[in-house]
This record gives C-alpha cells, structure tokens and sequence, in this order.
C-alpha cells in the first residue's frame, strides 16, 4: 500500500513538473517573441537613421588618426606611422627619383587607398556605437563640428610637415 502512495505521488509529481515546465516553455516563447519585435524594431529604427549619415565621412578622411579614437575605433593611431612611412618615401623620391619615386607613388596611392576606404565604412560604426544614447540628428551636428576640427588639424599638420621637409631635409641633403 505504501508503495502504491510513493508511486502516485511520483506520478503527480512528475505530471505537476511537466505542466510547469510546458507553462514555463510558453512563457519563455511569449517572452523571446516580444524581445525579437522588439529587436526588429530597434533594428528598423537604426537602419532608417544610417541612410541620414553622408556616405563620406569628413572627418574621419582628414584625421583618422584623431577623429577614430575619439569615436572608439583605437586601431587607427596606425595611420601615423603609415603617413610617416609615405612622407619618408615622397622625399627619398625627391633625392633619388627612379625606383624611390614608384615606390613613393605606391605607398602614397595605398595610403590615400586606405584612407578613403577608412572615411566610407567609419561613420555607420561611429554612429551604432552611440545610437541608443544620442539621437541622430545631434550625432549629425557633432560629425560637423568634427570636420571642422579634423580640417583645421590637418591643414596645421600639413603646413608644419611642409616646413620640415622644406626648411630641414631638403637643404641637409640625401644623407640626412
């Protein structure tokens, strides 16, 4: 008798577990299809704010090397070295000329390259990285302000590298 009783309950038990957990299932549906709406949504709403952004950005073409990481992207301090790299080349070429200027035009070319292909794909990564805390009309007028700056410290960096090269390597000479 009483392991008719034990049976019973076990059976109740696993009855009760099963309804539980069925119950559960259907909560945890009704739960993840309301998360994917909302996922949907939020999706939507991001892909009609990216067709607001210019194709090119500005910014991020005059100055990747300050305009990347003041939007996260830490990777592009490299840019400095590799101008460093082109603007050593373009002065060989000067002093050297033959193979020293088509390597200069190369690593030049590749660097506006790189550049550019920077500028077109940094904006909507830019922008996804700050779009549930600022609109997008404000993250427009900030991308402005940006090229503004990014414009003024490369026309800065341009003159001063122009001087160097003018004023202190071309009069030292080749062996400089």
């Amino acid at each position: 008798m009483l392991a008719l009783a034990v049976a019973c309950a076990v059976v109740i038990a696993r009855r009760q577990a099963s309804l539980a957990l069925m119950f559960g299932c259907d909560l945890w549906r009704q739960h993840m299809n309301v998360k994917q709406i909302e996922l949907d949504a939020r999706k939507q709403r991001h892909e009609q704010e990216l067709a607001q952004l210019p194709r090119l950005n500005l910014g991020a073409l005059l100055m990747p090397a300050i305009w990347g990481p003041a939007h996260g992207q830490w990777v592009t301090v490299l840019f400095y070295p590799i101008w460093l790299f082109a603007d050593i080349c373009l002065t060989n070429a000067v002093f050297y000329g033959g193979l020293a200027a088509l390597l200069a035009a190369t690593v030049v070319g590749g660097t506006i390259a790189l550049t550019l292909f920077y500028a077109l794909t940094a904006g909507p990564s830019a922008y996804l990285r700050v779009a549930g805390r600022l609109p997008i009309d404000t993250y427009l007028m900030r991308e402005k302000y940006w090229t503004l700056a990014c414009a003024a410290v490369a026309l800065l960096m341009l003159g001063f590298a122009s001087w160097y090269n003018i004023a202190v390597r071309l009069p030292a000479g080749p062996g400089a």
